[in-house]
C-alpha cells in the first residue's frame, strides 16, 4: 500500500543518513532504505564502506556501464529467479553522508515505477547523473557555460519562480540534461543564448537541433550581461543558495535541482562560483518556420550530420516580440 508522507516527515527522511544506524559491516543484509518499496537497501562492507543495494525479479542483467570511478556495479543471486544490483561506493568518504543520502532517496524514489531489467538501468543511469554531485571535478567552465548557466539560473530565480511552483519550473529546466531547449513546457519551449555585453553580440546555435521545435512555439531569449564587483551582482553561488532557499524542503523538486546543476556547477572551479555579473536587458524572438537556421528536421544534404553557427541579431529585427517574458510564461 503506497504510504503517504506529510513534507516534514519527507524532509526528515531526506536529511537522515540511511547509514547511520548501521555500526558494523553488515553486507549482503542490510537495512530497508525506502518504505514505499522494499526492493532497496543500504549497508556497509569491507571495513565500513557505503553500499546501496535492490532487487528484482529478472532473467537477465541489463548490459550499463558507467565511466564511475566512485561506483562499483555487480550483481548476485538472492535466489533462483532474484538477482541483487550491488553498487558499493568505493571512492567516497563518509564525510558527505548527507549529499549521498540526498542522492539515495532521489534513485529510490525515481527507480520504484519500474521493473524487470528497467529497473536496474534506471537505477544505474540515475546514479550516473548524480556523478558531478556525488564527487564535484571543479575542473572548470568554458566561457560560454559559465554565462550560459548564470543565465538560465538568473531566469529560473527572477522570472520562472514567480509565474509557475518550483516543481513545474525546475521540472521545465531541462537545459541541464542536454535537450534540444533549455526550458521545455506543454505549449511552448525557450531557448536561452546569454551574452557579455563586452564581446560579440552575436548568437551561437549549437546544433542542428537547438532550434528545432518541440512544441507549439519556440521562443529564443536572448540575455546581455556585464560583469561587475561582488557586491553588485550575482554570482553562481548566490543564484544556487537563494534558488534552495525558494526551493525550501521540498524534497523532491531539491533532488531534482541538485541533479540537473550539479552537471555544470560542479565543474566550475571556486573563482569561477564567485565571479559576478549584472543583467542588462534581454530580446525575445519567436523562432518562425522562416526563421533562418539549420533544423535537422529540414531536408539537408545527406552529407550535413553536425552544425554550428552563429547569429547576427542585427538582421533579425523582423522576428523580435514586443511581448515581455513574463506575459509568454504567463500566456505562452
Amino acid at each position: 500500500m503506497m504510504m503517504i508522507y506529510t513534507m516534514t516527515d519527507l524532509a526528515n527522511k531526506f536529511r537522515e543518513d540511511p547509514w547511520a544506524s548501521i555500526e558494523e559491516d553488515n553486507f549482503p543484509k542490510g537495512k530497508q532504505l525506502y518504505e514505499d518499496d522494499e526492493r532497496f537497501f543500504v549497508a556497509k562492507r569491507d571495513g565500513g564502506k557505503l553500499v546501496f543495494w535492490a532487487f528484482e525479479k529478472i532473467d537477465k542483467v541489463p548490459e550499463i556501464k558507467l565511466n564511475v570511478p566512485e561506483l562499483k556495479i555487480e550483481y548476485d543471486n538472492i535466489d533462483e529467479s532474484t538477482k541483487r544490483l550491488i553498487i558499493t561506493f568505493e571512492e567516497i568518504h563518509q564525510s558527505i553522508n548527507e549529499q549521498l543520502a540526498i542522492v539515495v532517496k532521489d534513485v529510490a524514489i525515481h527507480s520504484s515505477a519500474y521493473k524487470g531489467t528497467e529497473f536496474f538501468s534506471e537505477i544505474i543511469n540515475r546514479f550516473g547523473s548524480w556523478s558531478e554531485f556525488l564527487k564535484p571535478s571543479r575542473r572548470g567552465l568554458s566561457e560560454r557555460e559559465l554565462i550560459g548557466l548564470w543565465g538560465e539560473m538568473y531566469l529560473l530565480l527572477k522570472y520562472f519562480f514567480e509565474e509557475y511552483t518550483q516543481s513545474q519550473a525546475i521540472t521545465a529546466w531541462v537545459g541541464p540534461e542536454r535537450k534540444k531547449q533549455d526550458f521545455t513546457f506543454n505549449d511552448f519551449a525557450l531557448e536561452i543564448k546569454t551574452t557579455l555585453s563586452e564581446n560579440s553580440s552575436r548568437i551561437k546555435i549549437a546544433s542542428l537541433e537547438q532550434l528545432e521545435k518541440i512544441t507549439p512555439k519556440l521562443f529564443l531569449v536572448h540575455i546581455f550581461l556585464n560583469k561587475c564587483s561582488p557586491d553588485d551582482g550575482w554570482n553562481l553561488k548566490k543564484l544556487y543558495q537563494e534558488i534552495l532557499k525558494k526551493i525550501g524542503e521540498d524534497i523532491s523538486v531539491k533532488g531534482n535541482f541538485l541533479r540537473k546543476v550539479s552537471k555544470l556547477l560542479n565543474r566550475a572551479t571556486e573563482e569561477q562560483e564567485e565571479m559576478s555579473f549584472n543583467y542588462i536587458d534581454m530580446n525575445i524572438y519567436e523562432v518562425e518556420d522562416n526563421f533562418p537556421g539549420f533544423i535537422a528536421s529540414e531536408e539537408l544534404h545527406p552529407a550535413i550530420v553536425k552544425a554550428s553557427y552563429e547569429l547576427d541579431p542585427n538582421k533579425l529585427s523582423n522576428f523580435i516580440i514586443n511581448r515581455s517574458l513574463e506575459t509568454i510564461l504567463k500566456d505562452g
